[in-house]
C-alpha cells in the first residue's frame, strides 16, 4: 500500500437501517484511527432506494419541503419533497411515501402508491423546470395507478365506480378516465432507478420483485394479470404503451407511471456526484 493511499468510500445505504451517508462516515471513522495517513473520501450513492434524496440533496445541495401524504397501506405519513437549485429541479423519492420499510406487514395486494402522487402533486407547486422521481424500495406492485389517482386520473370499474387502491384491484379496473384539467408539468421527467425491467413477464414488476414485498406465488399472477390489464387499458384509453418500456417494472410498476403511461417516454439524467466516481476510481 503506498505511504499516503487514497480510499474512495462509496456506498449505498443499507436498507432499513443506514443512510448512505451514515455508513460512509462510519466506515471513514473506523478507518482513519488504522490508516492515519491516508486521504478519505466519502461519497454516498443511491440506487433510486430509500435515502436517495438525501444523496442528491449532498451532490447538488437544495432544500427540503415537508408534506403528509398517505403511506402505502393509507396511514399518514411525513416525506420531503427536495427541490434542488441547480438545476431546477424537484425531488420525489418514492420510497418515503410508499416504500416497504413503512410497512408493519407485507400486503401488495393492498398496498398503493397514492402517497407518491401525492408527493408529485406538492412537486409541481414548485415550479421546478425538471421533475426527477425516485423509483426504489416500495411495498407495492400497483403498476403506479395509486400514483395516477392522486394525480386526478379516475380509474373505474365496469359500473363506473372508482376502484379500490393497491394491485389486487386492478383485476376490477374497466376505464381510466384523464384528469379534467391538464396537470402543469414541468418540460422534463425523469425516472431514477437502477433496473430495466418491463412492466410484465418473467422478468418483471410482479414475477421479481412481488415475492419481495410479500407476494405468495397465487399473489404473483394475480398481480400479473392486474398489470397486464393496466397496460391493457392504458393504451386503449390513453394512448400510452407501456409493456415495451425498459425500467417500467421498477418499483412495482410504478415505473410504468413515471416512464410511460401519463407523461410520454422516460429519460434519465446523470447528477454530478456521479459523473465525479469515474474520476476518482481513476485517480
Amino acid at each position: 500500500m503506498p505511504e499516503h493511499p487514497t480510499i474512495l468510500i462509496a456506498p449505498d445505504s443499507f436498507k432499513g437501517s443506514l443512510s448512505a451517508a451514515a455508513v460512509a462516515t462510519a466506515i471513514g471513522e473506523a478507518l482513519a484511527p488504522l490508516l492515519p495517513q491516508a486521504r478519505l473520501i466519502l461519497l454516498p450513492l443511491a440506487d433510486g432506494g430509500e435515502g436517495t434524496a438525501a444523496v442528491l440533496q449532498t451532490a447538488c445541495g437544495g432544500s427540503w419541503h415537508p408534506v403528509q401524504v398517505r403511506g402505502p397501506l393509507g396511514d399518514p405519513v411525513q416525506t420531503q419533497v427536495l427541490k434542488l437549485r441547480d438545476p431546477s429541479v424537484a425531488v420525489v423519492e418514492l420510497a418515503q411515501a410508499s416504500g416497504l420499510f413503512l410497512c408493519d406487514r407485507r400486503d401488495p395486494l393492498r398496498t398503493s402508491t397514492y402517497g407518491t402522487g401525492e408527493m408529485i402533486r406538492a412537486a409541481l407547486e414548485l415550479e421546478s423546470e425538471e421533475l426527477w422521481v425516485a423509483l426504489g424500495g416500495s411495498a407495492t406492485v400497483d403498476g403506479g395507478a395509486g400514483l395516477a389517482q392522486a394525480l386526478g386520473y379516475r380509474l373505474l370499474d365496469q359500473d363506473g365506480h372508482a376502484i379500490a387502491q393497491g394491485g389486487g384491484a386492478l383485476l376490477k379496473l374497466a376505464h381510466i378516465e384523464p384528469p379534467a384539467k391538464d396537470l402543469p408539468l414541468p418540460a422534463k421527467v425523469c425516472g431514477l432507478c437502477d433496473v430495466h425491467a418491463p412492466l410484465l413477464g418473467p422478468t418483471g414488476a410482479a414475477q421479481v420483485f412481488g415475492p419481495q414485498k410479500g407476494a405468495t406465488p397465487d399473489q404473483v399472477m394475480i398481480l400479473e394479470q392486474g398489470l397486464m390489464l393496466l397496460a391493457q387499458i392504458m393504451q386503449r384509453d390513453l394512448g400510452r404503451d407501456v409493456i415495451g418500456i425498459p425500467g417500467a417494472g421498477a418499483a412495482g410498476g410504478a415505473g410504468a407511471g413515471v416512464g410511460g403511461d401519463f407523461w410520454g417516454q422516460p429519460w434519465f439524467r446523470v447528477v454530478p456526484q456521479y459523473k465525479m466516481l469515474s474520476v476518482l476510481i481513476a485517480s
